[in-house]
């Protein structure tokens, strides 16, 4: 069953992570300040979503036969990709307090180096 579950994923996306990849953006998308609480409430978000479609599809497959239920669901995929066009703010190529100040965050601060070793050797581990 998992070989058919993997299949079906890598035929769906072209790739085996498809359902993570919100955890791995989700490090580009926030600031450290909110990283954490942030990418996990997208990822319950993400989830959740993903089960009330599993849970809504077979009772609109009856209401509205198989093709009605694809037509919706393309539909709301069409007004997902307009609402992204025209009123998510475009963000390539600014900095994270550039990003910040447009949305009216706290201003963000580069993180401050770590510490170096003052011999200048590499820490020995045992």
């Amino acid at each position: 069953m998992i070989v058919f579950i993997c299949g079906y994923r890598c035929s769906e996306t072209g790739d085996f992570l498809a359902a993570t990849h919100i955890i791995y953006l989700s490090g580009e998308m926030f600031s450290l300040e909110v990283r954490a609480p942030a990418s996990g409430l997208a990822t319950l978000t993400n989830w959740s979503v993903s089960f009330i479609v599993t849970l809504a599809y077979d009772p609109m497959k009856v209401a509205m036969h198989e093709y009605g239920a694809f037509w919706f669901f393309g539909g709301v995929c069409t007004l997902s990709t307009l609402f992204c066009i025209f009123v998510v703010p475009e963000t390539k190529g600014k900095t994270v307090q550039e990003i910040s100040a447009y949305f009216g965050g706290p201003p963000v601060t580069q993180a401050e180096d770590k510490p170096s070793n003052k011999q200048g050797k590499a820490e020995e581990t045992v």
